[in-house]
């Protein structure tokens, strides 16, 4: 009960984001990096960063959302998550080129792990959607099929992978 321990902090901010709580999280997760005297492991360290950065994201604050993921991937760039994140926000601010760079990253990764290690982060078939999702918004309508349709072989039902590729289909005019 040492209120100097960044641990105690880095479980608090867990909880209360797994409540839902996201400022008391916010709150807890920067009390973290305020106390962390280098006695955490950097991975945990990227942890808070990462989750800094979500959080913030969901607040739709990208510019701070960003800070934080740089943060993280900097300190851990072998974790999938923290570039997501950098993914996202490029795609909310239209820079679909350099999302689509970062994916095309992301499922090199993702690749080389195993697929239950990549499950836990990100799922792969979520990484082809999102880069049929890219190659959609560039124009690039065939290319953006072939990812739909990689998406719905490795997804576990999700609509939104058919759904997309009906979306391009009718963009092409190939309605079947």
């Amino acid at each position: 009960e040492n209120p100097d321990d960044p641990f105690m902090y880095f479980y608090l901010g867990k909880t209360y984001r797994l409540m839902g709580n996201d400022a008391e999280a916010i709150e807890e997760f920067k009390k973290v990096i305020a106390l962390n005297k280098g006695d955490m492991k950097d991975r945990l360290i990227a942890e808070v960063y990462t989750a800094l950065s979500q959080l913030y994201l969901k607040m739709g604050d990208c510019k701070i959302s960003k800070n934080y993921a740089c943060k993280a991937e900097k300190i851990a760039g072998y974790e999938i998550l923290p570039k997501y994140v950098l993914v996202t926000i490029d795609f909310l601010e239209g820079n679909y080129k350099d999302a689509l760079v970062k994916l095309e990253r992301i499922l090199e990764i993702a690749e080389n792990k195993e697929r239950e290690a990549i499950l836990g982060e990100v799922d792969i078939s979520q990484i082809y959607e999102d880069i049929g999702n890219c190659k959609f918004r560039m124009n690039d309508y065939g290319g953006a099929e072939e990812n739909y349709k990689k998406a719905i072989l490795l997804s576990d039902g999700k609509y939104t992978s058919h759904f997309n590729l009906g979306n391009v289909l009718f963009k092409m005019g190939r309605i079947e």
